[in-house]
């Protein structure tokens, strides 16, 4: 079976991770072959990565200031039948018009599949209903994604093909086996706990306005904070004013994007997601911690719950609640047992309802079901 993942971002984020993990288990347990679709303007780094797995286009993006051109989906139509792709798999919904109409020039040899990854509302003006119906298969990354998308009836009805289907993550292939000690490379004392914050760096994942919330933590309490993650272009300012000011700069590690984070985390004691906004969908982070094995807090105010069980699993906060935060760090750094008790009750829940072979399953069952109906 070949397969387009059609992907709509020029820039890598867990979005990317997720179409590159996924192709590459599809190909090494299915021995599926898998095409890219990307934008111009794609870096060649990330180029260079999906190639690895399967060939590459670039192709024009299918709107711009809101007008679509039928060009494009001819463009991405005459790659389908060339390639022979039996699935078109796109992982935004603003580029839905192009696989429609991609798969209506195919005369019915392509199937489409959608996955939605955010938590908001359908559009659900008539042409956007037109497009849900020829979807063949919308999955969501959790329920609440799905009810947040289907809350208005004529999208329902418009769609009525659907699943839920939980994120997941596979241990990256590092090819980098240098061996990595953060405490030795940092010159942290042996008694003291570090907390890890990983991702995109910017106003909406929480960690810029949890960071100063913290100075009272940080004084009584032995703790070192690591950061990974790219900078926001809009929020490097503040990022860079925030490092000047900050009480306690002198214990934040800033390592910068990693593609060895599996490694890092770890060494790690604590796991942090303090995202301020429900958008998260299938919170990728939160499953690396509970992959790795790390004692985790995260906020409630998005698909979260879904995955990490309250007080068994993990400390779930109110994203603003500070004094939550502060009361739940200092628990998991002065309490060993307790931290020991999360992050084996985390690593079992997700071998046992998340984990990567479970996940894949899935996915292959919904493909092979799609082109057979």
């Amino acid at each position: 079976m070949t397969i387009i993942h059609y992907i709509a971002s020029p820039f890598w984020g867990g979005g990317e991770q997720y179409i590159y993990t996924l192709a590459q288990q599809l190909i090494a347990v299915y021995h599926y072959r898998i095409i890219f679709v990307c934008q111009p303007g794609t870096s060649q780094q990330m180029c260079d990565k999906f190639a690895t797995l399967g060939p590459i286009y670039l192709l024009k993006p299918s709107t711009r200031n809101g007008k679509f051109s039928f060009m494009t989906a001819m463009r991405l139509a005459n790659i389908a039948r060339k390639e022979h792709a039996s699935i078109l798999h796109i992982h935004e919904l603003k580029e839905i018009f192009i696989g429609v109409y991609a798969k209506i020039f195919c005369r019915g040899h392509l199937r489409l599949i959608a996955t939605r990854h955010i938590v908001g509302p359908a559009k659900s003006k008539i042409t956007w209903l037109w497009a849900y119906r020829h979807i063949d298969t919308m999955i969501f990354v959790s329920q609440l994604v799905a009810n947040t998308f289907l809350c208005q009836p004529s999208v329902k009805r418009a769609l009525p093909r659907t699943h839920v289907i939980h994120n997941s993550v596979a241990h990256h292939n590092d090819t980098d086996h240098t061996p990595i000690d953060i405490r030795r490379q940092y010159q942290l004392p042996s008694h003291a706990k570090i907390v890890c914050f990983h991702g995109r760096i910017c106003a909406e994942k929480g960690i810029m306005q949890l960071l100063p919330e913290l100075s009272s933590t940080m004084e009584r309490i032995p703790l070192y904070i690591l950061i990974a993650g790219a900078i926001s272009d809009t929020d490097r300012a503040a990022w860079e004013l925030l490092m000047q000011t900050l009480p306690f700069k002198d214990k934040i590690i800033f390592v910068g994007f990693r593609t060895d984070i599996l490694r890092l985390i770890g060494q790690c004691d604590i796991g942090i997601v303090p995202s301020v906004v429900a958008e998260a969908g299938g919170p990728l982070a939160l499953l690396e911690y509970m992959l790795i094995g790390c004692a985790i807090i995260a906020s409630d105010n998005g698909s979260e719950p879904e995955y990490l069980r309250r007080g068994i699993d993990g400390i779930l906060c109110p994203p603003t609640d500070y004094e939550a935060w502060r009361k739940a760090i200092g628990y998991l750094a002065t309490n060993d047992k307790e931290r020991a008790t999360f992050t084996k009750n985390a690593q079992h829940h997700f071998q046992e309802t998340f984990s990567y072979p479970i996940f894949l399953q899935k996915i292959h069952n919904l493909y092979e079901h799609s082109i057979t109906k």
